[in-house]
C-alpha cells in the first residue's frame, strides 16, 4: 500500500 501522506510528509522532510 502507497501512503501518500507519508510520501509527502518525506519529500517536504527532504526538501527543507
Amino acid at each position: 500500500m502507497l501512503e501518500f501522506e507519508q510520501l509527502v510528509a518525506w519529500i517536504v522532510k527532504k526538501a527543507t
